[in-house]
């Protein structure tokens, strides 16, 4: 397929532009569209209307906001069922979560960022605060297991050189957050503990294509009131052997 930006339809373009909108800023006013979009309030409005139309938005007209609508849903369930590494993954995070009764956690490595793609919470497993589909940066959370096993030319595009704190236990210096990289890559596991949200430990391994190039990774997250060694083991085991499985199965 070719990647001549000339060759697309410059009207679809925009609209679908304005519908991924969405994705970061799940409900929106109409100022606050045409102003995250930067359009015109006569192109506002007949973007939003079009839209709408299709299904693809919903107005709350009580509170004057802009949703995904249902058919944006439906449009996301189907890509669900043929997402393969999706579908082959949940299966083996169920067995993973009935397991050891944590909640586990799947991400994609997608253009310098960690996609969530689905999370298995088991009853009495930890609630998960980021939803599936949101984006975030590689640096952040168990996002270091998939950037520790990328090349490390990539480190220097992705470590920010101010590194955001979001807890007392954030590991804010550069060179320390670069060390611990390498750490990460000579274990083939990341552990973090409480650095992203206090009281809360995540274990995470990578996830390989045949090539053995990283794609994603597998974790599971959990209060650190249960965390100890022998559950880091036990953890760390059953992540590599369910890590193992995926990519045997992704090449057939």
């Amino acid at each position: 397929m070719t990647n001549d930006p000339d060759y697309r339809i410059g009207s679809l373009h925009r609209g679908l532009q304005a519908l991924l909108a969405f994705i970061d800023h799940p409900e929106m006013t109409f100022s606050e569209f045409k102003e995250q979009l930067n359009l015109s309030n006569a192109t506002a409005k007949r973007v939003l209307y079009t839209l709408h139309e299709n299904r693809l938005i919903r107005l709350d007209e009580k509170e004057n906001r802009y949703y995904l609508g249902i058919k944006a849903f439906e449009l996301g369930v189907a890509a669900a069922k043929t997402h393969t590494l999706l579908q082959i993954s949940i299966k083996y995070m169920e067995t993973v979560a009935n397991e050891v009764g944590e909640t586990v956690i799947l991400s994609k490595y997608d253009e310098g960022d960690q996609l969530y793609l689905h999370k298995t919470e088991p009853l009495g497993g930890l609630k998960v605060l980021t939803p599936d589909g949101r984006r975030q940066p590689l640096h952040y959370g168990l996002g270091r297991t998939i950037l520790a096993f990328l090349e490390e030319h990539l480190w220097e595009q992705y470590v920010p050189h101010e590194i955001p704190s979001y807890s007392m236990r954030t590991v804010v210096n550069r060179d320390e957050f670069i060390e611990d990289l390498r750490r990460i890559r000579r274990k083939g596991y990341a552990v973090e503990r409480g650095e992203y949200r206090e009281g809360v430990v995540g274990v995470a391994v990578p996830l390989f294509t045949q090539a053995s190039e990283v794609w994603g990774l597998l974790g599971v997250a959990l209060p650190n009131s249960r965390f100890n060694e022998d559950k880091e083991k036990l953890l760390v085991t059953l992540l590599t052997k369910a890590s193992k499985a995926i990519t045997l199965e992704t090449a057939r």
